[in-house]
């Protein structure tokens, strides 16, 4: 890490400085990301600071496209639902990766072979038998890789007191520019 700090369980408060950073304040938070009252807020002087607070999927599509969606926290929170062969509930519509719920790369990568394999199957270019055989070894390597992906998954999950301290003039999307 060569010697830059690095601070779990602590929300930014604030930062402060002109064109760049200079000062960074910190509160301690408890594992549902609210803030701990009887622990000062650590403040020091920084000239950059990372923040990570969970990932989420990427819904556009999805949601453009009127799929139904269901919450799940520990899947990054909504997500498109779908049957065991990656189909959403518009038809030709199939999810794969991080977009169908955060649950590791290689979940993500045997996803988008069931999907492939679900897509072929439909457009009659894969047999019954040999779909039936090729999806049954994928989903046994998927269904092992979900184990890590959910604990991976709970791991980067937003907490719900983040939301509580959030001001609003904070900035949740840089690149939307969304306070």
């Amino acid at each position: 890490w060569a010697g830059v700090p690095v601070f779990h369980r602590h929300h930014v408060a604030s930062v402060h400085g002109g064109d760049k950073v200079e000062t960074v304040e910190l509160t301690p938070i408890n594992k549902n990301g609210a803030p701990l009252p009887n622990k000062k807020n650590k403040k020091f002087f920084s000239d950059s600071l990372i923040v990570g607070h969970g990932l989420v999927p990427s819904l556009e599509i999805t949601r453009l496209l009127k799929a139904k969606h269901s919450y799940h926290p520990e899947r990054g929170g909504w997500v498109p639902e779908v049957d065991q062969f990656q189909r959403t509930s518009v038809p030709s519509l199939y999810v794969a990766g991080d977009c169908g719920g955060i649950s590791g790369a290689e979940t993500a990568v045997l996803s988008g072979t069931i999907a492939g394999l679900q897509i072929s199957f439909d457009a009659g270019a894969l047999s019954e038998s040999v779909f039936n055989s090729l999806y049954k070894k994928v989903k046994h390597k998927k269904n092992r890789a979900q184990r890590f992906g959910r604990q991976m998954g709970k791991l980067m999950s937003i907490r719900p007191g983040l939301l509580d301290v959030l001001m609003p003039d904070t900035v949740i999307c840089r690149c939307e520019d969304i306070t």
